[in-house]
């Protein structure tokens, strides 16, 4: 695109001065018309400045962007030889006139130069427009494999937090003994490793915490189901490792995103793996969690 073309210029440009769209709007008004020809040269000497500041920042800008894309042009080769020439002949000629918008010259003639500029330049400015497109296409392209590949890394690294959350489980399970009601008769009895895959945070949790529902549904926001859907959970929906997990994790990270929660839960004393009851999979699905040997 040609200099003179460039959208933020638009306003040098004749038809939309802005005295005349005024004389527009004033008709025949002759004291104000009169008025407002009093005040033209003052409005001349102030917008002339502005308008070559203006023209700097857009001709800075230009040589900014013709100087990256001929960096990259010589780089393994990325432009061919002639066009690597133009490029750089745009280049240099450019920047003079970078350093010439940057002196008092007169605005008008400062404008002179850019469309001359444009005109002796147009073999040039289709090189670096045809380079900008391919420059441009590589860094989109590259772009998009550094995307990729930072996702590829965020899922790996939420692959070995639930990893991690299975050996901490097991290594809890094989530490913890196991817990027996009088006569000998095994009651539920379960450890849990909750892990936030999104940072890494977990907690652990036991069955027959004893935390009560208010308490549990407070701390989580989580609505504790109306009662027990499996036999080892002995009628009582609060009872479950997963539930101490959950609530000790966001007593010590309330902001955690629960849909990003991850549950692995074993027996004491051993160290294989299990999936949570029937009564914890309905809320565990309703958050959009997931847990070991839970499909959802």
């Amino acid at each position: 695109m040609p200099i003179r073309d460039d959208p933020r210029l638009a306003s040098f440009k004749p038809e939309r001065n802005p005295l005349d769209i005024i004389k527009g709007f004033i008709g025949d008004d002759a004291d104000a018309l009169a008025r407002l020809e009093a005040l033209i040269p003052e409005y001349r000497r102030a917008h002339q400045p502005f308008m070559r500041q203006t023209l700097n920042g857009v001709l800075a800008d230009r040589y900014g962007e013709a100087e990256r894309v001929y960096n990259w042009g010589r780089t393994a080769g990325n432009l061919d030889p002639d066009s690597l020439r133009h490029v750089s002949n745009y280049r240099v000629r450019l920047g003079n006139l970078v350093t010439l918008s940057g002196t008092a010259i007169a605005t008008p003639a400062l404008i002179q130069q850019v469309r001359t500029f444009d005109t002796d330049n147009q073999i040039e400015e289709e090189s670096l427009d045809n380079a900008r497109t391919a420059f441009r296409r590589q860094q989109d392209e590259q772009r998009r494999r550094d995307i990729e590949r930072a996702r590829e890394m965020e899922e790996a690294r939420r692959r070995r937090h639930v990893l991690d959350a299975h050996n901490s489980v097991q290594l809890l399970a094989r530490q913890t003994p196991p817990r027996f009601e009088r006569g000998g008769a095994l009651v539920a009895n379960m450890v849990c490793v909750v892990v936030d895959v999104g940072t890494g945070n977990s907690a652990t949790g036991r069955a027959g915490h004893g935390i009560g529902r208010a308490a549990l549904e407070a701390t989580t926001g989580i609505t504790v189901p109306s009662g027990a859907a499996h036999a080892f959970v002995v009628a009582d929906p609060t009872n479950c490792a997963e539930w101490e997990a959950v609530y000790n994790l966001m007593t010590a990270s309330p902001r955690t995103i629960k849909s990003d929660l991850y549950f692995a839960s074993a027996t004491p004393g051993g160290g294989h793996l299990i999936p949570p009851c029937d009564n914890c999979k309905r809320w565990i699905r309703a958050i959009g969690a997931r847990a070991h040997g839970f499909d959802q």
